[in-house]
């Protein structure tokens, strides 16, 4: 249940960019509450996601999807999660 719950707050954020603006409204007090879940999961150190590439490249996705559209300027959530994805790119 507990992967469950964490795969939904994970989930809302792109779910509701799909709708419309109206109806995102209805949305925002959960979206921002699994922002702030999402944000809590953060490591400290490296500045990843869920361990690694992918839960950091998902998290940095749902983040610009969502109604607030976070970006790098947007604060050290963001800013770190993209400076590690971009520490992990390959050449190719």
């Amino acid at each position: 249940m507990k992967q469950l719950r964490k795969a939904l707050l994970c989930a809302l954020p792109l779910l509701a960019a799909g709708l419309p603006a109206a109806a995102q409204e209805g949305f925002q007090d959960p979206i921002d509450g699994s922002i702030r879940w999402l944000r809590s999961q953060q490591d400290p150190v490296a500045g990843s996601y869920g361990g690694g590439v992918e839960g950091t490249a998902l998290t940095l996705r749902a983040l610009a999807a969502s109604p607030r559209r976070y970006r790098v300027a947007d604060g050290p959530f963001v800013r770190r999660a993209a400076d590690y994805l971009r520490s992990r790119q390959a050449e190719d």
